[in-house]
């Protein structure tokens, strides 16, 4: 299992919680929100219920929420000045 989001989601449905919590946090949550535009579907499953109710899994996730928003700002600010250049 070389992918962590694989790792992560074996452990979770294992209900392997410490160790998913361990993946999520150091393999998973440390990479930049780009490398996964699913995570905010994958995280509302039933099987992370527990894991992201970890206080640590939540700080990450907030980390990545903002990472997200942010990037999502910036890709908008980009369309707009090409849409703005193009009239």
């Amino acid at each position: 299992l070389q992918d962590p989001t694989v790792q992560l989601e074996v452990h979770a449905l294992r209900g392997e919680t410490d160790r998913a919590i361990e993946v999520a946090i150091n393999d998973v949550l440390s990479r930049t929100v780009t490398t996964d535009l699913g995570w905010l579907e994958r995280f509302a499953q039933v099987q992370y219920r527990e894991i992201v109710a970890d206080a640590g899994v939540a700080a990450a996730l907030e980390r990545w929420q903002a990472d997200y928003d942010s990037a999502r700002e910036a890709a908008r600010r980009y369309l707009a000045d090409l849409s703005a250049g193009s009239s």
